[in-house]
């Protein structure tokens, strides 16, 4: 076996970040959240971590976390309108008692 070269950190969590998303896509939330979180622990600034995680939280009906994953793509992407639309979505969830 030879040794093609070592990943970055950024390289890494790029991975895991496409990884996350597509644990989303098939619903399967639970899986996606422990591999973004992984990455987040160690990169802070990873927005787009971040949203995969508020995605996650959504598809979980976790809404007070959806909320703070969602507000820190807004904090480190002020532009970013998909992460306002979650976080709409996740006020929305957290007002309702109960959302089958």
């Amino acid at each position: 076996c030879t040794r093609t070269g070592t990943l970055s950190l950024q390289q890494v969590a790029d991975l895991l970040r496409q990884q996350g998303q597509k644990l989303v896509e098939q619903h399967r939330y639970q899986e996606a959240l422990d591999t973004c979180q992984a990455v987040t622990k160690d990169w802070q600034g990873a927005a787009d971590l971040h949203m995969t995680l508020g995605h996650c939280y959504l598809g979980l009906r976790e809404w007070n976390s959806a909320i703070g994953e969602f507000s820190e793509v807004i904090r480190l992407k002020p532009d970013c309108a998909e992460a306002y639309f979650g976080l709409g979505e996740a006020h929305d969830g957290a007002r309702k008692p109960s959302r089958q």
